[in-house]
């Protein structure tokens, strides 16, 4: 990764640490006493979790526990009436969600938010962060320049299309995609951001089982290759197959957390979805 602001701790051209350098912490993000209101109601109630650099965190709960706007304030596209958000030991509480984007935080949502009129291509495209045409006087100025990192951006793009085995589609419009393909392809387009870590929205919600077991090794992979995740799932078998850590939420507040068996078999999970479905 070679956003320093992302990896702050100095290092050696072997990758190892300066001498004197502090050892990077375990942990990537951490949200303390999160307090979320909407007039006189309370979506979030002193929630507090902990990412770390490596792995997968699952969030579970029944319907209406807070799962969204936990992601919808670890996003950045709401800020909480209380409580705290660092990610890689910085304050970004504050910070709005293209500052997170460039800080190494990106998200997939629920529903698939492709622009159907443009290209698969182009769709990954767009999450390119300073985009070398957004300026225009480096289009006139310095066009060469501009040439060669659009097609690096290109290239790059079509390897992520490859991955998700989407490039023999890289020039329909992406409104042809089925709901699996477009869970795909909001993964490529997140990956376009070169994040630490990715929020998955219901990655499984409305894909077919065999998608849903390629959309499983690829994260998987890219869990190997270093990428931390956490992913808002319904789909349990989803979460016992990634997860190496579940923090389920219950009326705003965190009820309980640890591996996908112990939660299973906490009894005050089944009495939160069961209450909820009563």
């Amino acid at each position: 990764m070679t956003d320093t602001a992302r990896s702050p701790h100095a290092a050696t051209a072997s990758g190892l640490p300066l001498a004197g350098a502090p050892a990077p912490s375990a942990t990537l993000l951490e949200a303390r006493d999160l307090v979320v209101r909407f007039g006189g109601v309370v979506a979030l109630n002193g929630a507090s979790l902990t990412i770390p650099r490596q792995g997968i965190t699952g969030i579970v709960g029944p319907n209406g526990a807070g799962k969204s706007t936990l992601f919808d304030v670890l996003a950045g596209v709401r800020r909480p009436s209380a409580g705290a958000v660092h990610f890689n030991g910085r304050d970004i509480t504050g910070a709005a969600l293209h500052r997170r984007a460039h800080l190494g935080i990106a998200r997939s949502f629920q529903i698939a938010r492709e622009l159907d009129g443009l290209s698969v291509l182009e769709n990954v495209l767009l999450a390119s962060l300073d985009h070398p045409g957004d300026k225009l006087w480096r289009v006139f100025l310095t066009p060469w320049q501009v040439k060669r990192e659009e097609d690096r951006l290109i290239e790059r793009a079509l390897g992520l299309l490859d991955r998700v085995k989407l490039r023999r589609l890289a020039d329909e419009p992406a409104g042809v995609l089925s709901g699996g393909q477009k869970k795909l392809l909001e993964l490529a387009r997140a990956l376009m951001l070169d994040p630490a870590l990715v929020l998955l929205d219901e990655p499984a919600a409305g894909v077919n089982p065999l998608l849903i077991d390629e959309l499983c090794a690829f994260i998987l992979t890219l869990k190997a290759e270093g990428t931390a995740f956490a992913i808002v799932e319904h789909n349990m078998d989803v979460v016992a197959a990634l997860c190496d850590r579940v923090y389920v939420l219950a009326d705003g507040a965190v009820l309980t957390t640890g591996t996908f068996d112990e939660i299973v078999a906490d009894a005050r999970v089944m009495d939160a979805y069961l209450g909820q479905q009563a």
